[in-house]
């Protein structure tokens, strides 16, 4: 059991998903380095998504997946994400 669940508040929980969101992306980012750097191409392409044109406007292509769960987020989903929360974070002089 986590016992860390047991000291987050309403005061805190967002800043306790920002501290995650940004945790989890910058591991992704820098797992992607790290194969780049050794060239281990094969297991990037494990770490990607499929976007589907779909409107008949563009192409399909494919985006780094920055899932924290079962749906696929692309990097723009969780810079929104973390702009959010970081927006409804309290100041010390706010609490």
């Amino acid at each position: 059991m986590d016992k860390d669940i047991m000291n987050i508040s309403i005061d805190n929980l967002a800043q306790k998903q920002l501290e995650f969101l940004k945790q989890h992306t910058v591991e992704i980012l820098n797992k992607v380095v790290k194969l780049i750097e050794e060239e281990n191409f094969e297991d990037i392409t494990w770490m990607l998504a499929h976007s589907p044109a779909g409107d008949c406007m563009g192409e399909d292509n494919y985006f780094i997946n920055f899932s924290y769960d079962e749906y696929d987020r692309d990097i723009s989903e969780i810079v929104h994400c973390m702009k959010s929360l970081k927006s409804k974070i309290k100041t010390k002089e706010e609490r």
